[in-house]
């Protein structure tokens, strides 16, 4: 399962480095989506890949009465994949709440776990980060740190 973590942090990594080279910092991760263009459908692919890889890491790294905590993020990240359109009145409210209920749960599983401080120092570091740039992009900014923590956790579990 380590393995497939380290995938899974290596396509994190790929798929932001490309599109943040090619277009710049976005609103939000979900805006590489409107970013891409033609090209559009890697941001699902993306979500999609990324909810597949974590779901075993994420499931096995937990004590057993949190595993359902990683299993809602994991599978609220491929409906925000599935749901990319945030624009649209029809896509709008399933992105946002399975992008919602999955930073939550995460954050939920880091605590239970006893890792509270992942979290917590991430995005003390993210606030950091946001201050230096004058508050630039604040969503996009969360949301590395969301995945960062999440990774943290992770890794320190294994």
């Amino acid at each position: 399962m380590v393995t497939l973590l380290i995938i899974s942090i290596i396509l994190f990594v790929s798929y932001i480095g490309y599109t943040v080279g090619m277009y710049g910092i976005p609103a939000s991760i979900s805006d590489t989506y409107y970013r891409l263009g033609k090209k559009g459908w890697l941001f699902t692919l993306f979500c999609l890949a990324e909810s597949s890889l974590l779901v075993a890491s994420f499931i096995e790294a937990s004590k057993e009465e949190y595993q359902f905590l990683a299993f809602i993020a994991s599978a609220s990240l491929a409906f925000v994949g599935s749901a990319p359109l945030f624009k649209e009145d029809y896509n709008r409210n399933i992105h946002y709440v399975s992008a919602g209920i999955c930073a939550l749960a995460s954050l939920v599983w880091q605590v239970l776990m006893s890792f509270w401080y992942a979290p917590l120092i991430t995005f003390l570091g993210g606030v950091i980060v946001l201050a230096c740039l004058k508050f630039k992009k604040p969503v996009f900014w969360m949301e590395m740190c969301a995945f960062i923590s999440t990774y943290i956790t992770l890794l320190l579990l294994y």
